[in-house]
């Protein structure tokens, strides 16, 4: 039971460095099959995005239909996948939890 007398330890801020989460992006097409060479983007949602996710380098799903995305500061996040070349685009948002690893599945097609 918590002491009513001492204050609650402030919650970490969105992009604050009180430790950092994984999201793990699942590509998949409506078989369920693995989309490898698939690019993945990330906005933040409702806050600034930090410079280090800013940068613009070119993060592709491997063989199994994945990238996985280290080191986020927590918040609130969009992932965005869309087929090169084509009108296809699919986008989910999870919440990267300080210290933890977030699944976040995309079906395309």
């Amino acid at each position: 039971m918590s002491d009513p007398r001492q204050p609650e330890a402030p919650s970490a801020s969105p992009g604050s460095a009180a430790g950092r989460g994984t999201a793990i992006i699942e590509v998949r097409d409506p078989a369920g099959e693995p989309l490898p060479v698939i690019p993945v983007e990330v906005r933040t949602v409702d806050w600034p995005m930090p410079a280090e996710l800013a940068e613009d380098i070119a993060r592709m799903t491997d063989a199994r239909g994945e990238y996985t995305w280290t080191d986020l500061p927590p918040g609130e996040y969009e992932f965005t996948v869309r087929v090169p070349g084509e009108d296809v685009v699919a986008a989910q948002r999870v919440t990267v939890v300080a210290d933890e690893t977030s699944r976040v599945p995309i079906t395309l097609g």
